[in-house]
């Protein structure tokens, strides 16, 4: 980029591209620098990598128009139209591969369909302009192998054909055929709504058909009776994928009967499938109607599972006109924890991007603009671990009569931790200050002063400095006092309001103050943070009280350092004895709660299923889940956990969560309802176990079926 010679404002461009495209051209710097071209020359970026890439192979055909007709006895036209043939051949013959020889080209290609009519000579000329090559890896001696220079070059030449013969490939084919799949997703990334009717027609076609045939596979007993859930891996879901992969940021063109069919088709799996089967309708929202969309959104956000609000946030670029205020809010909620919780510059700049998308009547530069500089404000306090250590800290105390680890933590949190020691640090500093260099003091008055602070005696707590000049003094001490004030509640004031989708002007605050629930809310959120700040302090200047006097009269030592810093450091490490006392007995209560579920799943070898549904209380089956999730990656455990055990759980948890019960299942937790944050919670641990169950499948079946040809060779 910095070959480039770009503007700031083009490598920004360019940055933004980076990060939200999930294009792996950036991978190859010839193909970086192809887009830092192209963004200093249309001052935009491309739209896909299609419109990239067949600029580029036009710019390579038109390089040197004299020395092809020379050489070769072609010009730029019949070059891209023989190339757009051998592209075609690769795709339609799978058996030739990416790399032939030229034999094999020759033996299933006519010359006369070449220009020049010479099938090696138009190789080469390929390899000459640089759309192909001819340095296949591998290739044996004699074997006269060529390639596309980019394996997606052949796609682009490809798909310039499809968009050249309407008719060469039907739109049922290409939603359906798996190996047509990235040409159809090029097409309706870059085709105009005229040039995609038929495409749409047969979705719509598909999806009528798909939403006859499909039916909901009953949950394992005992909860057949009550829930159940949808397969994922027909002809008409990767269909769906397909759609969405390459509408994305075309909704507009979407027809409306398209959207409908959609609706028809993922209505049933919302409403009556699990947890997984709303995450996937959600993966593919961006095909339904604005009014669908937006209600899923919402109760997406309000009572869905990590993953399933993810997807949503990432669909959000896809709402258009009147947003209701409950997505707006949670939109704007999670565009703060998504900044905050950047862990680096990369997804800082998708959020920025994200934000350029959305619509401008959100607010959403505002929160980011206040979410980057409260990054910037506790970067200093983050870079040391101590918000994350005190949260982890007070989360072994919330923990200590639960057998299942907290899992609730946002990078919310941790701006608040930090932004308390960073407010704790301001006021101590300026505490000192304002009691040591108020004024022009003598060197004995500062020494006299910073001794008070230091070890204090029983009789006498504090001395105050006198000086002669009392107005210069005044003016400091009051300096000294708005300063601190300043600093600590400005960021309390950002923080307290980054989720706010308009300016903190002088207007805002004015309209706030006519509010008297506003004001109270306010004042409320002040007084908590002071009251906690000085609970903190004075708690920590007792304790340096204790320690200095215990040690100077008793053991006959003098702590020469400030009383609050002996009272922080007396105070950390009585709370981390504390804590060490009570994560050993958390750990004893959480051991007696394995050994039992480890009995639960000796019981029943083979269903762990049955085992979590023999828990006695909603805390009890959350602490199994949470079991099952940390022992899952154990190969004898992952053989008894299988899909529909997970799918089974979950499918009961859905059915919970939109007010049903358990009741046919005859189960002891059958009529109790659980917290509404707990079910969250187990939901999010089953689709974890579901996940690592998954990660860990593909892997063990091709170990087994190595193993399986080792032992047939004897090995």
């Amino acid at each position: 980029m910095a070959n480039a010679f770009l503007s700031q404002a083009q490598e920004r461009e360019v940055l933004h591209h980076l990060a939200t495209s999930k294009s792996t051209l950036a991978n190859t710097p010839l193909f970086l620098t192809l887009l830092c071209r192209y963004v200093k020359g249309a001052k935009t970026a491309p739209k896909n990598d299609y419109e990239l890439l067949s600029l580029q192979i036009d710019g390579l055909a038109h390089r040197d128009p004299a020395y092809l007709r020379r050489i070769y006895g072609l010009d730029p036209a019949e070059l891209l139209k023989g190339a757009q043939r051998i592209a075609r051949l690769f795709a339609e013959e799978s058996s030739l591969g990416l790399a032939p020889t030229i034999d094999q080209v020759e033996t299933v290609l006519n010359k006369a369909e070449v220009p020049g009519g010479d099938i090696q000579r138009f190789v080469a000329a390929m390899v000459d302009a640089k759309i192909a090559r001819a340095d296949v890896a591998n290739a044996a001696l004699g074997d006269r192998r060529f390639a596309f220079a980019h394996r997606r070059y052949q796609e682009a030449l490809f798909v310039r054909h499809l968009v050249a013969h309407p008719g060469y490939l039907s739109g049922y084919d290409l939603l359906t055929e798996p190996r047509w799949r990235e040409y159809a997703v090029t097409l309706l990334q870059t085709q105009p709504d005229e040039a995609l009717i038929e495409m749409f027609e047969a979705a719509v076609q598909i999806l009528v058909e798909a939403t006859d045939r499909q039916y909901r596979r009953d949950a394992l007993i005992p909860l057949s009776d009550c829930c159940g859930y949808f397969e994922w891996t027909s002809e008409s879901t990767q269909m769906l994928n397909l759609l969405q992969e390459g509408l994305a940021r075309r909704v507009s063109i979407i027809p409306e009967m398209l959207s409908t069919h959609v609706e028809k088709f993922l209505k049933v799996r919302w409403e009556t499938g699990d947890s997984f089967d709303r995450m996937m309708v959600v993966r593919v929202a961006t095909l339904l109607p604005q009014a669908t969309l937006s209600k899923y959104l919402e109760e997406t956000f309000l009572v869905g599972s990590d993953k399933a609000q993810s997807e949503g946030f990432n669909h959000t670029t896809a709402l258009v006109g009147e947003i209701p205020s409950a997505v707006k809010q949670a939109v704007l909620d999670r565009l703060a924890d998504e900044i905050l919780g950047a862990k680096d510059a990369s997804a800082l700049l998708r959020m920025e991007a994200l934000v350029a998308r959305l619509p401008r009547d959100l607010g959403a530069g505002y929160v980011y603009r206040r979410c980057v500089l409260l990054r910037k404000l506790t970067n200093l306090v983050s870079f040391t671990g101590l918000p994350t250590r005190l949260e982890a800290a007070i989360g072994v105390v919330t923990t200590l009569f639960t057998a299942q680890e907290n899992k609730s933590h946002t990078a919310t949190q941790d701006t608040k931790f930090a932004l308390l020691l960073l407010n704790s640090i301001t006021l101590y500093v300026f505490a000192l200050l304002f009691m040591v260099v108020p004024s022009n003091h003598s060197s004995n008055e500062m020494l006299r002063a910073l001794q008070e602070m230091s070890v204090v005696s029983p009789t006498k707590l504090y001395t105050p400095i006198h000086s002669s000049n009392g107005i210069i003094n005044t003016f400091f001490d009051l300096l000294l006092l708005v300063v601190p004030l300043l600093i600590t509640i400005f960021p309390i004031v950002l923080f307290r309001f980054r989720t706010l989708g308009e300016p903190l002007n002088v207007g805002f605050f004015i309209r706030r103050m006519r509010r008297r629930i506003s004001i109270f809310e306010t004042a409320k959120m002040f007084a908590w943070m002071l009251l906690i700040m000085g609970i903190l302090g004075a708690t920590a200047y007792v304790f340096g009280i204790i320690v200095s006097f215990a040690a100077n009269h008793a053991l006959g030592l003098l702590i020469s350092a400030p009383t609050m810093v002996v009272g922080i450091v007396a105070m950390a490490l009585s709370i981390w004895g504390l804590l060490l006392i009570f994560a050993l007995l958390s750990f004893r209560r959480k051991r007696e709660m394995r050994r039992w579920f480890d009995m639960q799943f000796g019981k029943f070898p083979d269903n762990p299923l049955i085992a979590l549904l023999s828990s006695q209380t909603w805390k009890q089956f959350q602490a199994g889940l949470s079991y099952l999730n940390e022992s899952v990656h154990h190969e004898a455990t992952l053989r008894r956990v299988v899909d529909d055990q997970i799918r089974s759980i979950s499918a009961a948890l859905q059915h919970i969560q939109r007010g049903g019960y358990l009741r046919e299942s005859k189960l002891a937790l059958a009529d109790i309802r659980p917290n509404a944050l707990d079910l969250v919670d187990c939901i999010n641990l089953v689709e974890d176990i579901r996940d690592s169950v998954h990660a860990r499948q593909p892997l063990e079946g091709e170990i087994s079926d190595v193993v399986g040809q080792h032992e047939a060779s004897g090995v």
